[in-house]
Formats: C-alpha cells, sequence, structure tokens
C-alpha cells in the first residue's frame, strides 16, 4: 500500500498511473485530467478532492470515489452507473421500449 496522503496533484495529466490500492487520502486532484488510470482499491476519504477532474479515463472499482469531493468532475455514464449501484444499490437501466 502506497501512502500519497496530502498531495497537491492540481492541473495535473497523468498517463497510464496505477494508483490501485494507494492511501489518497486528502490529496487534492483538482481540474486533473485522467488517461488509461487505475485507482481500484484505492483509499479516499471526504477530503479527497476531484473537483472538475476528467475522470473518464479512470477505472476505480472498489475504491468508494464518491466519498471525495466531485464537483464539476466529469465522468462517463458507465461510472455514474456503477457509482450508483457500490454506493446505494441502485441500477441505471438503459432505454426501455415499453
Amino acid at each position: 500500500l502506497c501512502s500519497l496522503r496530502l498531495k497537491d496533484f492540481k492541473k495535473r495529466r497523468f498517463v497510464g498511473v496505477n494508483f490501485s490500492e494507494a492511501d489518497i487520502t486528502g490529496c487534492d486532484f483538482s481540474l486533473c485530467e485522467f488517461e488509461d488510470c487505475h485507482l481500484e482499491g484505492a483509499v479516499i476519504s471526504p477530503e479527497t478532492t476531484f473537483n472538475n477532474a476528467d475522470l473518464r479515463g479512470a477505472t476505480f472499482v472498489g475504491s468508494e470515489l464518491c466519498v471525495a469531493r466531485l464537483q464539476g468532475a466529469v465522468i462517463t455514464s458507465n461510472q455514474a452507473s456503477s457509482m450508483l449501484f457500490d454506493r446505494y444499490g441502485i441500477v441505471v437501466a438503459g432505454n426501455l421500449d415499453v
């Protein structure tokens, strides 16, 4: 388990970075862009910030991303569905012909 606690990464572009199982408690990833990055199982706290970050290129299964600060963050519809299911057990259905 790598500890990156309280680091300031604002406005950085991450390409191919593996944060899996890292402790990123309190880190600031505001305005960052993630491309082909992994955050699976990362330790995230309410103090971890992803405000206005582009997370579309990140995978974060099992990382509790939804507890972080995410104002203005950009995610895919699949990521949003996954977060809703992980946090609340909500299943987002596709368009249904009724």
